[in-house]
């Protein structure tokens, strides 16, 4: 089972940033307070629902009133979330098969042509961050790093 282990240097420094930030009474755990007020700054409307789901199921702590988790339980719990994503070469190469010229970067058309119309991965995909101005350009470099967490000059 992937884990810690799973996770290069940047997605460890970016995942510690994470944490941190979640900490918000800064005593080293991540508990249902801290992950409520996060929720809840990120406009999450069920905020209080969710919360405790994310908790419920980690090693420290034996209520979910009382779960809380230490960075290295969240360094372990995120790579093995994001080893699913850890492929990101094959990503990337599928992307540049579309890429005729190398520049980084494809059209959105052909986005939506590859995403068959599947509105809901539009919307996760075609977001203001990997698009130009025109929103004509869809940066995919830039997409591919924010999914394996590195920067996009890792990727080339």
């Amino acid at each position: 089972m992937a884990g810690l282990d799973s996770l290069s240097g940047t997605q460890i420094k970016q995942l510690q940033r994470v944490f941190y930030a979640v900490d918000r009474d800064h005593d080293d755990y991540i508990t249902q307070p801290d992950l409520l007020k996060t929720l809840q700054s990120l406009g999450i409307k069920d905020a209080a629902q969710v919360a405790p789901t994310y908790l419920s199921t980690t090693i420290i702590g034996s209520e979910v009133n009382d779960a809380r988790l230490d960075s290295t339980s969240f360094l372990t719990m995120m790579g093995q979330h994001l080893a699913p994503l850890g492929d990101t070469q094959k990503l990337l190469e599928a992307f540049e098969s579309f890429d005729e010229r190398d520049q980084g970067y494809i059209s959105v058309a052909a986005v939506r042509e590859i995403l068959a119309g599947d509105q809901d991965a539009m919307d996760r995909i075609l977001v203001q961050r990997y698009l130009d101005r025109s929103r004509e350009k869809f940066y995919y470099r830039k997409y591919v790093a924010m999914l394996a967490m590195c920067s996009p000059e890792e990727l080339t």
